[in-house]
């Protein structure tokens, strides 16, 4: 579980978005945090389904009511997996329930990629990029491209949006042309963890000094583009030929 204050966050960030665009409170947490994803709803962001519902029927706007209601969303449900665990509905068509130690990964049929997804699954005690679990991954790296290869001959590309590419270990991982290419999501991805997830560190507490710094920022901002730059670590995507990750990882097609 994500803990009280991660939550806090996120509404102080809906709170002060509601005020700069004249939205109700419930309607900034759903298009500005990450919170409806953490209550285990899927990724159509339906506003009828019971939950959410459930969510809006009694809600108060402190984090208590907030952090009650997803605490009881993770004791009522198994944890569900990495974060985009669930098939989402629109823009990823299909979800492969499959990890591969911190990563996994989605598909766009009609885009021919497969979107990369990472959680910290690591048990070690050491920070999922950290230098000592580095080889791991690229371990788990090369494992997930050889099972696209061998499952999956109509992706033709990659993709990942994440602010990890901040991380000096998490650019090891990937073709440097990857990298190179990764440009930034000016509107922040802002439902996602792919922002949200820098303030979170390897052992699943806040990053206090990060998230006070965010505040401190986003707070005297009037427009909700310039709240999104206020986040330290910018969010970037990228995109390359499966090519060249399996040129990167000399893996020869079968």
């Amino acid at each position: 579980m994500y803990p009280k204050d991660f939550i806090k966050l996120q509404l102080d960030f809906a709170r002060k978005a509601s005020e700069i665009t004249g939205e109700n409170m419930t309607a900034a947490i759903l298009k500005y945090t990450n919170i409806y994803l953490m209550f285990g709803l899927d990724f159509d962001f339906d506003t009828k389904v019971p939950r959410w519902q459930e969510y809006l029927k009694n809600f108060k706007p402190d984090t208590d009511y907030t952090y009650e209601f997803y605490k009881k969303t993770q004791s009522s449900q198994p944890k569900a997996g990495p974060p985009l665990a669930k098939k989402p509905k629109g823009s990823i068509d299909k979800y492969k329930e499959i990890e591969f130690g911190c990563f996994s990964y989605s598909i766009q049929p009609e885009k021919q990629r497969a979107w990369i997804h990472i959680s910290n699954n690591e048990k070690s005690g050491f920070g999922p990029f950290s230098t000592k679990r580095l080889g791991i991954r690229k371990e788990e790296m090369t494992e997930m491209l050889k099972h696209i290869e061998a499952n999956e001959e109509e992706i033709k590309f990659i993709r990942e949006t994440s602010w990890l590419f901040a991380h000096e270990n998490h650019n090891k991982v990937f073709p440097p042309e990857f990298v190179k290419n990764a440009e930034i999501e000016e509107g922040g991805d802002l439902q996602f963890l792919s922002s949200w997830g820098q303030f979170i560190d390897s052992s699943g507490n806040l990053r206090n000094e990060l998230s006070d710094q965010f505040k401190y920022c986003f707070i005297k901002q009037n427009a909700i583009s310039d709240m999104v730059r206020c986040f330290p670590y910018r969010v970037k995507t990228s995109e390359l030929t499966i090519e060249k990750f399996y040129t990167f990882y000399k893996i020869h097609k079968q």
